[in-house]
């Protein structure tokens, strides 16, 4: 569902953004939606397709009919993000964060309930997709003045907007599962080279160096979006706002790399307990990376309105064959910490060349 999520809508949610007239807006918002379903159908007949040929890979085998979910849960998150952008280009940014937190909550306070109640994995599941139908329905009630008498209907109205935005689809969504894949390398790779638990270490550092700055990186993207898509639409300078909003970033994302550059290995003892110190090594090393890619993904949303999204596709391209070339040769080494200074290295190399992209898309603005 992670990897499938960014192509989900066709990424046309992002070109709800970029017309004038809500009726359009809204027009592209169904064309989205029917994109959705229909690629859930899909998924849906090939899970069930493979599960009754008798020949099912081992994990669809451990999930049995579990598997099935899959397709629900990314109807759920796919309108759930769509609908975002609704709430996005009213600038109706509170309700996108209430969204966020009734859905992190719901999630967290399910899966602890079902498993104390000793529901496993099945918990799990159950927790999440109750996450997001709870906070789809809070988005869809909120917006509902957007949403009131919505052309569902096919017509020759989304037909022409479909072609005239064929570019979200082609470079942006058709490249974003390629994107989902690429950020989960690191783990195959441990996982197939390495022990465990050096993938319990790398996961719990990924989710403490990503998860208060992706608040913060998610929330901007937003609102950057916004203002970029304003100020093409009136002929004004993207790069000064680009270069100001990079630096401001900056400001916020260097002294939490530094805070664990420097004292990684004792807050991770300190909050998870000595054996986990080892953890806080690891992060001694990603943190390097940890601003280079905080500052080029927040303003990664440049590219969508600026109509550039080719940029967005050559750069999930490009990374997707560094880091497999990158981490292959680190992996060969036999070495956790070579592996780790040479996924630091490339993230540093790709994301540079993702902000150099995103600067070109501002400079030249295709709306």
């Amino acid at each position: 569902v992670s990897s499938l999520t960014p192509a989900a809508t066709g990424r046309y949610e992002v070109a709800l953004m970029l017309p004038r007239s809500d009726r359009s807006a809204r027009e592209l918002y169904a064309v989205a939606l029917w994109f959705c379903l229909t690629l859930c159908v899909i998924l849906a007949l090939l899970t069930t397709a493979i599960l009754e040929s008798g020949r099912t890979p081992g994990i669809l085998m451990k999930l049995g009919d579990w598997a099935l979910i899959a397709p629900l849960t990314l109807l759920g998150v796919g309108v759930f993000n769509a609908t975002t952008y609704v709430a996005n280009r009213a600038g109706r940014y509170a309700e996108i964060a209430r969204s966020s937190v009734v859905q992190a909550t719901t999630i967290a306070g399910v899966n602890i309930t079902l498993g104390f109640a000793g529901a496993s994995f099945a918990g799990l599941i159950v927790g999440n997709l109750f996450g997001v139908t709870l906070s789809l329905l809070y988005l869809l009630f909120t917006q509902r003045d957007f949403l009131r008498n919505l052309p569902v209907a096919c017509s020759a109205r989304k037909r022409i907007l479909a072609r005239r935005f064929r570019g979200f689809p082609l470079y942006n969504a058709s490249t974003g599962v390629l994107d989902g894949v690429t950020a989960n390398l690191p783990v195959f790779f441990i996982v197939a080279f390495f022990s465990s638990e050096t993938a319990g270490y790398f996961a719990l550092v990924i989710r403490v160096l990503s998860a208060p700055l992706s608040v913060v990186s998610a929330s901007v993207s937003r609102v950057n979006l916004k203002k970029v898509v304003e100020l093409a639409t009136a002929r004004q300078n993207i790069v000064a706002y680009l270069l100001k909003a990079a630096t401001v970033l900056l400001c916020v994302s260097a002294p939490a790399a530094l805070v664990f550059i420097f004292w990684g290995p004792s807050i991770f003892a300190f909050v998870f307990g000595e054996n986990w110190r080892e953890a806080g090594e690891v992060s001694r090393i990603l943190a390097f990376a940890l601003a280079f890619k905080f500052v080029s993904s927040t303003l990664s949303s440049t590219l969508g309105a600026t109509n550039n999204n080719q940029y967005g596709a050559i750069w999930k391209i490009t990374a997707f064959v560094s880091t497999c070339a990158v981490l292959t040769a680190g992996a060969y080494t036999g070495s956790v910490r070579t592996f780790l200074v040479a996924l630091v290295l490339n993230e540093i190399a790709i994301y540079s060349f993702y902000f150099y992209l995103i600067y070109r898309a501002a400079k030249h603005p295709r709306n």
